[in-house]
C-alpha cells in the first residue's frame, strides 16, 4: 500500500537525493540558497564567456574563436548538472523572464534571481580587471564590424529566440535538469557562438553583457543586449504556446499541488518523510496541541501492525500527506466541508431529538475544507482494502459503481437523512435486516479504570453540565476507543438515573492533520461542529463542542458499527449506495458547490473514482 511509506522507502540512493535537491527549489525558507546558487553560476559563465576574449587578447590567440564559442556552452551543460535542481540553473535574466511569462515561475522571486544573476556577472568582470586589466574590453559583447545596431538586435532577438524554445522545451518545470536539459542547452548555445559570434558576440544574456560595461563605463551598445534577449524570450513563450498550448488553470493548480505536497513531505530533516518520520512528525505535534495518553498511542501502534485496514485508519496525516500528490489530477475538484477521514468504518447510529433511530458518518474529527474527491476516493480505498481482507464480497468495480450512484441521485435530491426507527422496512434502505447491540455493553463500560485524580477541571465541568440533573451521583471512568483518536483523552461519566444507566463522553479535540502539514499548533477544532449542524441529517442533541471537548451520549444505540459487527445476510451494493448517498448529505452543508459538484462530475470519466483508489492503495 502507498501509505505505508513511499517510493523513496525502498528506492535506490539516486532517487532519495534527486527529490531532495527538488525540494530545494520549491521551499520558501531556502530561497537564499537558490540566489547564491544563481550568483555563482553566473559568475562561472560570465568568466567563461567574456574570459574567453580576454585570454586570448592576453596569450596572443592560444584560446582560438572556435574554443571561445564552445566554452561557455560546456560551462552552461556543467552547471545544470552540479545546480539545476537547487536553482534552475538559469544563468540569465531573458530565462527566468520566460520561466515567469509562462508561469511556471512565480513573478514574486524574479527580483531576486535577476538580482542574482547580475551580481554574479559583475563579479566575474571585476575579477577579469584585476587579474589581467582592461584587456579586450572585458570580453564586452558588441556589434560585428558593419554590423548596424538593427540588424545586431534582429539577431540577439533570433538567438535568444531559439535558447528560449530549446529551455522551454527540454526544463522540467522551471528547472535546466538532467542529461537532456544539459545537452541541448549546452549545445546550442556552442552551436550559437560557433556562426553568430562574429556578428553580435552571441550573448542572449542581459547579465552576460551588462556586467563588463558596467565595470568598463561603456553603455554605447547595452541597451541591444537588453531588449534583443527579453523580445526573444517573449517570443519563444509565445511559439511553446503554440506548440503545447497555453497551461490551463487546472494543470497550473495540479502543479502547485504537486509542489506543495513535496515541500510537506520533506518539511523534517530536509529530505522525504517515510512513515516512520511522519508518525514521529505527527506525533510530535499532537503533543504540543494537547496532553496525548501515550499508552493509547503505544496500543495504537501495535493495533497498526495488525492489519492493513487498522493501519488505513490509525494514518490519515498520511492520507493528508500523500493524497494531493498521488491524485493531483482531483485537487483541483469543488471544495466542500469535507468529512476528511471517510472509510468504511466511519459509520455508526444514533438516536435523534425524537428518540428515532438514526445511522450516518460519526466521526467528524478530521473534517476540513477539501476538494469533494478526497471523501469519495478515501472511502472507495478502504472498500478496496476490506474487499482485499475478504470482509466485503462485492466486487471493486461494482463497489465503486454504488458509491457514486448513492452520491450523485443524494446530491440531485438535495439529501436525505438515514432515520430508521420508523418500521424495520426502513433498515433495507442500508441493506440490513437489523442492527444487534453490542454485547456486554454496560458491563465493559462500567469495568473501565476509575479516574480518582488527573481529570482535567473543564472536562469534569462540561461532563457535569451534560448530566440531566445538577445533583446526581456519577463515577468518570477513562475510556480508549477508536482508532485514529487513540491518544486523545477519552472521559466517560457512568451514572444510574430513574431505572437505568446513562454515560456521558467528553473527548479532547484535535485540529484536522491538515493543520499538522501547515505546521500551525492548534488549539480549537472549528470544523467538527461545523460540520455536523450543517449536514443534512437527523441530529443527534447531545452531541456537540464545548470548549475543547466533544461531548456526545454513549448507549448501545449510539456506537459506530464496524464492518465486522454487521449481520452476515446484507446486501453490500446498498450499503455501500447508501454511504454515497451519506458522503452526499454531509457535503450538501456546502451548498453553493452542489452545481460545482455535480458538473465536475459529469466531466470525469467512468472510472475516476476506481482508478484514483487503486492509486492510493
Amino acid at each position: 500500500m502507498k501509505l505505508l511509506g513511499n517510493k523513496a522507502d525502498v528506492a535506490p540512493r539516486q532517487r532519495i537525493a534527486r527529490r531532495q535537491l527538488s525540494t530545494d527549489f520549491l521551499e520558501h525558507a531556502r530561497e537564499w540558497r537558490r540566489i547564491f546558487a544563481e550568483t555563482w553560476g553566473t559568475f562561472l559563465l560570465v568568466v567563461v564567456a567574456a574570459g574567453g576574449e580576454v585570454v586570448a587578447s592576453r596569450s596572443g590567440g592560444a584560446v582560438t574563436p572556435g574554443m571561445r564559442a564552445v566554452a561557455p556552452g560546456l560551462m552552461v551543460m556543467t552547471i545544470i548538472y552540479f545546480m539545476g535542481a537547487v536553482s534552475g540553473a538559469h544563468l540569465n535574466p531573458a530565462v527566468t523572464l520566460a520561466f515567469a511569462v509562462r508561469q511556471n515561475f512565480p513573478w514574486s522571486r524574479v527580483p531576486g534571481y535577476v538580482l542574482g544573476q547580475v551580481v554574479g556577472g559583475v563579479l566575474a568582470a571585476l575579477f577579469l580587471r584585476v587579474m589581467f586589466g582592461t584587456v579586450a574590453a572585458l570580453g564586452a559583447t558588441v556589434p560585428g564590424s558593419g554590423i548596424g545596431n538593427g540588424k545586431a538586435l534582429a539577431m540577439e532577438v533570433l538567438l535568444t529566440t531559439g535558447l528560449v524554445s530549446t529551455i522551454l522545451g527540454t526544463a522540467s518545470g522551471a528547472r535546466n535538469i538532467g542529461t537532456n536539459g544539459a545537452i541541448a542547452v549546452g549545445g546550442y548555445i556552442a552551436l550559437a557562438g560557433l556562426w553568430a559570434a562574429p556578428i553580435t558576440g552571441a550573448s542572449m544574456n542581459p547579465a552576460r553583457s551588462f556586467a563588463p560595461d558596467l565595470v568598463r563605463g561603456d553603455f554605447g551598445t547595452t541597451w541591444i543586449y537588453l531588449v534583443g534577449p527579453a523580445i526573444g524570450a517573449l517570443i519563444g513563450v509565445i511559439f511553446e504556446w503554440i506548440l503545447k498550448g497555453r497551461p490551463t488553470a487546472a494543470a497550473r493548480l495540479r502543479r502547485k499541488v504537486r509542489e506543495t505536497a513535496m515541500i510537506r513531505r520533506t518539511r523534517e530533516g530536509g529530505g522525504e518523510m517515510n512513515i516512520h518520520q511522519a508518525t514521529k512528525s505527527y506525533e510530535n505535534w499532537m503533543r504540543s496541541c494537547m496532553p496525548v495518553v501515550e499508552t493509547h498511542l503505544r496500543l495504537k501502534h501495535k493495533q497498526m501492525r495488525k492489519s492493513l485496514f487498522l493501519f488505513f485508519r490509525g494514518t490519515f496525516y498520511r492520507w493528508a500527506q500523500l493524497w494531493p500528490e498521488l491524485c493531483a489530477n482531483l485537487c483541483d475538484a469543488p471544495k466542500v466541508l469535507a468529512v476528511g477521514d471517510l472509510h468504511v468504518g466511519s459509520f455508526g447510529t444514533w438516536r435523534d431529538t425524537e428518540g428515532r433511530l438514526s445511522w450516518g458518518v460519526d466521526d467528524f474529527d478530521e473534517s476540513y475544507p477539501l476538494p469533494y474527491t478526497n471523501d469519495l476516493v478515501r472511502l472507495a480505498a478502504s472498500v478496496k482494502i476490506v474487499i482485499d481482507s475478504k470482509k466485503l464480497t462485492i466486487g471493486f468495480k461494482e463497489g465503486c459503481s454504488a458509491i457514486l450512484e448513492g452520491y450523485q441521485k443524494a446530491l440531485k435530491v438535495g439529501g436525505c437523512p438515514f432515520v430508521l426507527a420508523e418500521h424495520e422496512k426502513t433498515l433495507e434502505r442500508l441493506g440490513v435486516e437489523a442492527f444487534e447491540a453490542p454485547d456486554g455493553f454496560w458491563e465493559k463500560l462500567d469495568h473501565l479504570p476509575v479516574v480518582n485524580h488527573g481529570l482535567p477541571r473543564d472536562a469534569e465541568r462540561v461532563l457535569r453540565k451534560t448530566l440531566p440533573t445538577p445533583n446526581l451521583n456519577y463515577k468518570v471512568v477513562r475510556r480508549q476507543a477508536g482508532m485514529g483518536s487513540l491518544g486523545q483523552q477519552r472521559f466517560v461519566a457512568i451514572a444510574s438515573w430513574e431505572g437505568g444507566h446513562i454515560a456521558r463522553e467528553a473527548k479532547a479535540i484535535l485540529p484536522s492533520a491538515r493543520v499538522w502539514l501547515d505546521g500551525h499548533i492548534g488549539r480549537r477544532q472549528s470544523c467538527y461542529e461545523k460540520a455536523i449542524q450543517s449536514a443534512v441529517r437527523s441530529h443527534d442533541p447531545f452531541q456537540k463542542i464545548m470548549g475543547t471537548w466533544l461531548i456526545r451520549r454513549l448507549s448501545p444505540e449510539s456506537n459506530p458499527i464496524e464492518i465486522d459487527d454487521l449481520p452476515e445476510e446484507r446486501d453490500e451494493e446498498k450499503l455501500l449506495y447508501a454511504m454515497g448517498s451519506e458522503a452526499a448529505n454531509v457535503h450538501l452543508g456546502s451548498k453553493r458547490q452542489v452545481a460545482n459538484i455535480l458538473r465536475d462530475l459529469r466531466r470525469r470519466k467512468s472510472n475516476w473514482l476506481r482508478s484514483a483508489a487503486r492509486a492510493c492503495y
